[in-house]
């Protein structure tokens, strides 16, 4: 889905669900050995509590409600935009994505950013 104006989201763009039930987006991480962190940015508005979870080969992550209570944020913007950090991402992973609408909310999804490990970082 476009985001008006442009600037507010990557690419100009959303994914979301377009029907008021559970949707998926999926891919396999397939890198060099270490582990990665995950980065999801997703919109937050008022006008509904939708779910996300995070699932590496079938086994649940991590789970939450994006209700967070932001004034005004009816619409997708910038000021509404957030972000989730996973740091359990190794190569050969296969990663799914599901949100589940409520309210007005479709569960929007921004994008997903994978950092790379750093020589002496520690988790």
């Amino acid at each position: 889905m476009d985001v008006t104006p442009g600037e507010n989201a990557s690419g100009r763009k959303v994914v979301q669900c377009l029907e008021s039930k559970d949707c998926s987006a999926s891919f396999k991480f397939d890198q060099n050995a270490g582990w990665y962190t995950l980065n999801l940015q997703y919109f937050d508005q008022t006008n509904g509590q939708p779910k996300f979870r995070v699932y590496l080969h079938d086994q649940l992550v991590d789970a939450w409600v994006a209700d967070e209570q932001l004034p005004r944020a009816v619409n997708m913007g910038g000021d509404f935009s957030m972000r989730r950090t996973i740091k359990a991402l190794s190569p050969g992973d296969e990663i799914r994505i599901e949100g589940i609408p409520d309210g007005q909310e479709s569960a929007p999804l921004d994008y997903l950013e994978i950092v790379y490990p750093q020589a002496n970082s520690a988790f």
